[in-house]
């Protein structure tokens, strides 16, 4: 109920002509694929990727396409225990093994517009010219890989990069992850999060 609520305000304060489109495929990598078809067949500007576990604010929208870029995320959290900001470097973790490695609070200035590697895919915006730059497929779900931090919105980003693109997040644009742990990028918090887990809900 919380996210239809929200993502009603989101829709009613969205810039003119803008459209919903549903899939319903229970294979993300094939639903996102089917949405980007269906947004270059109606020589869409833009594509807004938001995922029904995630709450952002009414004006997301209009906010990510101020800055003028091919693709801007707004900032969450991974959604399960152990949490991370979804916006990541190439990098190696603490075992030293290849990968993707969070940019934790402390690693950028609140506010600021950050570049990085690699995001999650629950609150994008994005131009459709990037997929007339790519080939297909733009999204790719392994299993194999997932475990490895490579997953369909990993793949995209990662294709992109390959394209000669950038990828932003506005860490202004502070969104709610909705899960077994309910949690956001913290906001004047001492620790990294503000989370309660086992389903103990923050109140927002």
């Amino acid at each position: 109920m919380d996210w239809a609520m929200e993502f009603s305000r989101i829709y009613r304060n969205a810039p003119p002509n803008t459209f919903q489109i549903i899939a319903p495929e229970p294979q993300i990598d094939v639903a996102r694929e089917k949405i980007a078809e269906t947004a270059l067949n109606m020589n869409a500007k833009y594509i807004f990727w938001l995922d029904t576990d995630v709450i952002c604010p009414p004006d997301v929208i209009q906010r990510l396409m101020r800055h003028k870029q091919s693709f801007v995320s707004g900032l969450y959290a991974r959604r399960y225990y152990p949490c991370w900001n979804e916006m990541l470097l190439k990098g190696k973790d603490d075992k030293g093994n290849e990968g993707y490695v969070s940019i934790p609070e402390g690693g950028y200035e609140k506010g600021s517009v950050v570049q990085c590697d690699v995001v999650g895919f629950g609150c994008v915006l994005m131009e459709t010219d990037m997929l007339k730059d790519m080939e297909k497929p733009w999204f790719r779900w392994s299993e194999h890989a997932a475990i490895r931090g490579r997953s369909e919105d990993f793949f995209f980003c990662e294709k992109a990069r390959r394209s000669g693109y950038k990828l932003y997040v506005d860490t202004s644009v502070v969104c709610r992850h909705m899960g077994p742990v309910r949690i956001l990028p913290s906001v004047g918090a001492q620790g990294l999060y503000e989370y309660k887990q086992a389903g103990i809900f923050m109140d927002l």
